[in-house]
């Protein structure tokens, strides 16, 4: 288990070195991959783009990788899993994201950026949807 907590260290490290190395026109932010800053509150989580469970299920290796994981905060790693139960089409949105993302192995552009905080007020919208669509029918 040492081993494999080492190894979402040691990728998510990676991701912070690649991500967020900033541009000329585009500052470092402390950002995760949902447009959220990274605090003390809101440390880095590892997130698997194909599940763990599932990269089981196949007899795959379900350790960490730059290529199946985004760098997201505690906060908007439970924020994504929860629009995954009502919203399956916005989760996989941001799943695309991920893998764009990674596939560029770079600092977000700023159309990457505006994609981001563009699925972030949809995800905000959707939730609050959500949220009060679950008050009433209680």
């Amino acid at each position: 288990m040492k081993n494999k907590q080492k190894k979402y260290k040691l990728v998510l490290n990676e991701m912070k070195k690649i991500y967020y190395a900033g541009s000329e026109d585009l500052p470092t932010y402390n950002l995760d991959w949902m447009g959220c800053e990274i605090d003390e509150y809101n440390y880095p989580t590892y997130h698997h783009i194909t599940k763990a469970s599932e990269l089981r299920e196949k007899n795959e290796n379900d350790i960490a990788t730059l290529e199946n994981g985004a760098y997201l905060g505690t906060q908007s790693h439970e924020s994504l899993h929860y629009i995954e139960t009502f919203d399956p089409e916005l989760y996989n949105a941001w799943n695309k994201i991920f893998l764009y993302i990674n596939k560029t192995n770079k600092h977000p552009d700023k159309e990457t950026w505006n994609n981001i905080f563009d699925l972030l007020n949809k995800s905000i919208i959707a939730i609050e949807n959500h949220e009060k669509n679950k008050k009433r029918n209680k």
